[in-house]
Order: C-alpha cells, then structure tokens, then sequence
C-alpha cells in the first residue's frame, strides 16, 4: 500500500471514529428526549431537536455502512412526521427504537 493510501486509510478510521462517538451521543440525546416527552408540556422544540438528530443519523449511517443505524433513524423520522401532522401518537411501537423498550 502507498503512503497515500495509508494516509486515505488512517483519515477514514478518524472519521469513523468520530462518527462513532457522536453516534453515541445522538443515541443518548434521542433517549432522553423520549424520556422528556412523558411530561407535561409543549414539546415542540423537542420533537424538533429529534427529527434533526434523526435524520442526521439516516443520512450518516448509510455513508458509514450502518443500514441499522439509517433503518431506525427513517422510523424515527417517519413516527415523527406523523405525529406532528397528528396521524400518530408517540405510543407507536416503533418508537422505542432507540430506547430499547
């Protein structure tokens, strides 16, 4: 292997990493905020902050070879389209995607 492909190499397991990491972060922020979402009051804000995290995590997953990972995301994304148009509510099964419940 060339020293350009050695380099190409060790930039793409930085990058992997990193998104690994963040990937962790974005899961945890999805589960607290499924969490939030059981008190009272407007959660706009959050539905939105979720739908952000959410689709960042579609998109992401499938640049890292993480089907799973954009799988669950698309649902999220999905459950909550639907709910703010008021076809769903957050009690659907598939919202538990992330929080493993």
């Amino acid at each position: 292997m060339g020293s350009n492909a050695l380099e190409y190499a060790e930039a793409f397991r930085a990058l992997r990493a990193n998104w690994h990491r963040r990937l962790l972060e974005d899961v945890g922020s999805l589960e607290t905020a499924t969490s939030a979402l059981s008190a009272p009051g407007d959660h706009a804000e959050t539905l939105k902050q979720m739908g952000a995290v959410a689709h960042r995590l579609a998109g992401s997953g499938a640049a890292f070879d993480a089907p799973e990972v954009s799988s669950y995301a698309r649902e999220i994304e999905a459950i909550l389209r639907a709910t703010s148009s008021g076809d769903a509510t957050l009690a659907h099964p598939a919202h538990s995607a992330f929080s493993g419940t």
